[in-house]
């Protein structure tokens, strides 16, 4: 009985003991394997957006992504987020076990101020890593609005004188550097108000850029020796990164009695510097003469197109509201105060007109134009553009002279009738080219319809003017002879074909292009 007990439990230990040993064999082919597989690991690493962020415009956002794994990743996207929304979605084709790449997205932004970028590897989980919570990176950013691009100058005035007005810069120069208490004097030579009129607005401008003091320049401004009051003060800046200065236009209300020598002077009460581009003076006055309207848009819009998307951003509006009954409109001009406009680099464009090239003098452009013809009833609108120059403009007054007799109103009935007249004809085509010939060639004929559109039978001859020479006097054919001895009868409602040719007279001497005019007649008959 004893001797069957140590068997039995010798032969438990003994299966145990392989059992055990099975298992552990197992559990090492396990560890083994596992530690031998190869994964990727995606990881992004750094975020480098440009040194300014401007709103409204694209700007590239490059983004870092390193595989740090042991196996080499295949295609996968990367995507940018600001404040958790998805921007821009980029592809990498592959990226090798510890390498990296460089991926470049584009964020336009809506809304200066700050946003939260966030960078992610591989948001659809497509790649296989050993650590899938490493896969994004964020970074906080600040978004600028570019002072480069356009705004709207504003409508200090809208009014109606029985006068006009006139704008002038006297003897103004670009002025740098301005030091504390240093001054800037312009004389304006004025002789252009009628004798017996009287000065209705004087309004005089102060037009600055790159000051050192904030919020702008510091200035006294005197004008006939009175201190002046500043009015409105107008001011720009590039708004972001280095370089940023306030640009600006100051304006004051001063009193001219009539004609003369008037100075103007800036005095520089700042702590620091700015420049000055000049002064100008407007003058509104009235004399009993037609009735003008006038719209004065004044202030100080730094636009570059060098730094925005496109020329279109880097426009100002000059906005001219209000109705035009354009029946009592006689003439229309448009004069544009820009200063820094020195490389023509720039367009206007006033409703559908036109003009590239216009600003291109060396401290302070000032141009006026004829806009009569696209004066429009409502929403008339000057824009000022740049085209990679540097503008400011600071001006746009747009004058409508009346007719000196308003239109008569009246009311009536319409009447109309369709009367034909006794003696009319059509001929077509209307031109004809002979070709390219020499002297002595005559063209090939080419025919001409003459239709009587009277109401009565018709006698046709001919007559030429020339231009050229003689060409068409001597050698014009119709029917084959001389066109003064050309004529036919053609009857009410009928029609009659003629043969024109050219035959260039052996002798002639003239080259090029050469015009005249054949003149069909019709008398009735």
């Amino acid at each position: 009985m004893e001797v069957f007990r140590v068997n039995k439990i010798y032969n438990k230990m003994r299966i145990s003991a392989i059992l055990v040993l099975t298992l552990v064999l197992f559990a090492g082919l396990v560890t083994t394997a596992s530690a031998v597989q190869p994964t990727s690991d995606l990881t992004p690493t750094n975020i480098n957006p440009p040194s300014s962020i401007l709103v409204d415009m694209p700007n590239t956002i490059d983004a870092t992504v390193n595989n740090t794994g042991t196996k080499d990743a295949a295609a996968f996207n990367v995507t940018l987020a600001v404040n958790g929304t998805i921007v821009d979605t980029q592809s990498v084709s592959d990226l090798a076990a510890d390498g990296n790449t460089t991926v470049s997205f584009t964020w336009t932004p809506a809304v200066a101020g700050d946003h939260l970028l966030t960078v992610t590897a591989d948001p659809e989980y497509v790649i296989d890593e050993s650590d899938e919570t490493n896969n994004n990176i964020s970074m906080e950013v600040t978004a600028y609005t570019s002072g480069y691009m356009g705004s709207s100058l504003t409508t200090y005035m809208h009014d109606v004188v029985r006068g006009d007005l006139f704008y002038t810069t006297g003897n103004s120069i670009y002025r740098g550097g301005l030091l504390s208490g240093e001054t800037y004097t312009v004389e304006f030579n004025i002789l252009d108000i009628p004798e017996g009129a009287t000065v209705k607005t004087a309004r005089l401008y102060s037009y600055w850029s790159y000051s050192y003091e904030e919020p702008g320049a510091s200035m006294d401004v005197t004008f006939d020796g009175t201190l002046q009051t500043q009015d409105a003060s107008y001011i720009d800046r590039k708004g972001y990164g280095s370089y940023d200065r306030p640009y600006g236009t100051y304006a004051y209300d001063v009193t001219i009695p009539g004609n003369g020598v008037y100075s103007a002077t800036i005095n520089n009460t700042g702590t620091d510097k700015f420049s000055i581009y000049a002064m100008g003076l407007l003058i509104i006055y009235e004399d009993n003469g037609n009735e003008v309207e006038y719209w004065i848009d004044e202030g100080a819009d730094i636009i570059s197109a060098k730094y925005v998307a496109t020329p279109e951003q880097a426009t100002t509006d000059a906005p001219f509201d209000g109705t035009v009954t354009l029946a009592d409109v006689e003439s229309a001009r448009l004069i544009t105060v820009v200063p820094s406009g020195d490389k023509g680099l720039n367009t206007l464009l006033f409703n559908s007109y036109t003009e590239s090239g216009i600003w291109n003098t060396s401290n302070i452009a000032v141009e006026e134009r004829d806009v009569t013809t696209h004066i429009t009833s409502t929403g008339n609108l000057a824009q000022l553009r740049d085209n990679e120059d540097f503008l400011m403009p600071s001006g746009a007054f747009l004058v409508l002279q009346r007719y000196s007799t308003p239109p008569t109103v009246s009311s009536g009935v319409s009447l109309g009738a369709n009367i034909i007249p006794a003696v009319s004809i059509e001929v077509t085509p209307d031109a004809l080219n002979f070709g390219t010939l020499a002297p002595g060639q005559t063209s090939n004929e080419q025919t001409l319809g003459i239709t009587n559109t009277g109401a009565s039978n018709v006698a046709i001859t001919a007559g030429v003017t020339d231009t050229a020479g003689n060409l068409y006097t001597s050698g014009l054919l119709l029917d084959s002879g001389i066109w003064s001895s050309y004529s036919a009868t053609v009857d009410k409602a009928g029609s009659v074909n003629a043969g024109a040719a050219l035959a260039v007279p052996g002798g002639y001497t003239g080259l090029g292009t050469k015009e005249g005019t054949l003149i069909l007649w019709a008398e009735k008959v």
